[in-house]
């Protein structure tokens, strides 16, 4: 296994625009490569899974509840302002 300088060639370092995280960069690069092999795909804990599920059903169930007020105050100001048009209209007769 070739080993890495731990300071990259002079021609990079004496490159104005390499700054420190190209420095981080080089110096993890062993760490920053996958691994090539895997198991297959990551999977979430059932932990995980019934903590974001609560979530979604919170947020549901406060998205419907929103939509029923805004519903049940556009039916009464509609019902409201018919009868104020109403009124109005028997006491200009």
């Amino acid at each position: 296994m070739p080993t890495k300088p731990e300071t990259p060639p002079p021609s990079l370092a004496d490159d104005p625009d390499w700054d420190s995280v190209d420095q981080a960069a080089w110096e993890s690069f062993p760490a920053s490569d996958p691994p090539s092999f895997s198991s297959g795909h990551a999977a979430p804990s059932r932990a995980t899974v019934d903590q974001t599920s609560d979530l979604v059903a919170q947020q549901v169930s406060t998205i419907r509840r929103r939509a029923r007020i805004r519903s049940a105050l556009r039916i009464g100001l509609g019902a409201l302002s018919v009868v104020l048009v109403w009124k109005l209209a028997r006491a200009t007769r």
